[in-house]
């Protein structure tokens, strides 16, 4: 039995409507961004670490939507992005509508990911940040102080054996 997983304030009810896999494809397009397919499979492969842990909740969509885990879900995480992944959300939801190029990248990332196909690009790990978009910049999150990161790539830095 997984822990009940709990909203962030924020979070639009669209979260409701997507799949899985549209959440995790817009997981990583969100904190990828802007990515490059190897960006997305290292975002996608983080994702899969935590489900396997169990900590983050017993399902992709729960490990998604944990509660202040991925700042995509989170206008305080950066409004912009938030609003692009809400609108791209909505766009998911409707089939008259035509899908941008990136977000068919994030879902056939997010299938592969799901299915097993795409490997664990990122020995492991479970958690990361990205540099250049910390506030005030250089700055270092607690949880990654005296941390060895495991890999450094497409502007993430990744880290295993954070509790």
């Amino acid at each position: 039995m997984s822990p009940t997983v709990r909203k962030a304030p924020e979070w639009n009810d669209v979260t409701k409507e997507l799949t899985p896999a549209q959440t995790v494809a817009l997981t990583i397009l969100g904190e990828a961004m802007p990515g490059s397919l190897d960006a997305m499979r290292d975002v996608g492969a983080v994702i899969r670490n935590r489900l396997a842990l169990g900590r983050w909740g017993d399902s992709y969509k729960d490990v998604c939507l944990a509660p202040w885990q991925f700042s995509t879900w989170r206008e305080a995480g950066g409004r912009k992005n938030y609003e692009r992944i809400m609108r791209h959300a909505r766009i998911l939801l409707d089939p008259t509508q035509a899908r941008a190029e990136d977000v068919i990248e994030a879902i056939w990332v997010a299938e592969g990911i799901m299915t097993g196909m795409l490997r664990d690009s990122v020995s492991g790990a479970t958690h990361y940040y990205a540099p250049l978009a910390m506030v005030p910049k250089g700055k270092v999150p607690s949880w990654a102080k005296h941390q060895t990161p495991v890999k450094a790539a497409h502007g993430h830095v990744f880290f295993t054996g954070i509790s």
